[in-house]
C-alpha cells in the first residue's frame, strides 16, 4: 500500500519558525534524521545541534553555508545595513573574518571592526568590498 496524503508537521515544532534552532529541528524532524547523524553533516558534535535547537547557543557565522544546504533556504533575515552585509556575505560563503578579509584584501581587524559598526569604511576599502560582495549583488 502507498500512501499519498500529506504529513503532518513534527511533533514540538512551531508553527512560525523564528530562531535558527527552529529551522533546523523542524527540518531535521521532517526528514528523520537523528541529532548524531545531523552533527557529523555539520562536524560537530550531538550537543551542539541540541544546544542550537533548544535555543541555548547559535551556529558560528561559518556554519552559515553549511546550514542553508541542509535546509535548502536561507532562514537568516536579509541584510539591511553595512555590517548585516558583511556578515551574510561571509555566512552564505562559510567563512571567518581572516578568510573574507583575505578576498577583500584587506585587514581582518578592519573587517570585524565594519561588521561589528565600530569603524566607518573608506571610500579606498569600500571599493575593495564592492567588488568582492559583487558576485552576490548585495551591494
Amino acid at each position: 500500500m502507498i500512501l499519498t496524503a500529506k504529513m503532518p508537521p513534527p511533533a514540538r515544532t512551531p508553527a512560525v519558525l523564528t530562531t535558527i534552532g527552529e529551522h533546523i529541528r523542524a527540518v531535521r524532524l521532517r526528514r528523520g534524521i537523528e541529532q548524531k547523524a545531523l552533527a557529523a553533516i555539520f562536524g560537530t558534535s550531538k550537543e551542539t545541534i541540541w544546544n542550537w535547537e533548544s535555543n541555548r547557543s547559535n551556529p558560528a557565522i561559518h556554519q552559515g553555508e553549511k546550514i542553508i544546504r541542509f535546509l535548502g533556504y536561507d532562514p537568516f533575515p536579509a541584510p539591511s545595513t553595512f555590517a548585516e552585509r558583511l556578515v551574510s556575505f561571509r555566512r552564505a560563503r562559510g567563512l571567518r573574518v581572516k578568510d573574507a578579509a583575505r578576498l577583500a584584501g584587506v585587514d581582518p581587524c578592519s573587517w570585524t571592526s565594519w561588521e561589528n559598526e565600530e569603524h566607518a569604511i573608506t571610500r579606498r576599502y569600500q571599493k575593495k568590498i564592492q567588488a568582492t560582495l559583487a558576485d552576490v549583488c548585495l551591494l
